[in-house]
């Protein structure tokens, strides 16, 4: 004997919600880690805008000493956006 369909569903309903709590925590981190790494892409771009805008002239930099911290920081967080996705890939097969 079966039983009636919305037993059936409250059952289910519940074994979801459950596994969903379960699983939260392990989802939280891959999502917060993707978006540090578009923070540090958004930022890298500001970066480069203020570079290009440095050796254009436009800058408040002159030309002599156009955009070496800009290209520093675009460098070092092009590194870091690159660690994050790294890190976010990894918890996500983690969280699979």
């Amino acid at each position: 004997m079966s039983l009636p369909r919305k037993a059936e569903m409250a059952r289910a309903r519940a074994l979801l919600s459950a596994a969903a709590r379960e699983s939260r925590g392990r989802l939280a981190r891959p999502v917060l880690l993707g978006i540090a790494s578009i923070a540090c892409g958004i930022a890298q771009a500001w970066f480069i805008a203020r570079l290009l805008a440095a050796l254009l002239g436009h800058g408040e930099a002159r030309w002599g000493e156009a955009g070496w911290p800009e290209l520093a920081a675009a460098a070092a967080l092009a590194l870091l956006a690159t660690a994050l996705t790294v890190a976010q890939e990894h918890a996500q097969a983690a969280a699979g």
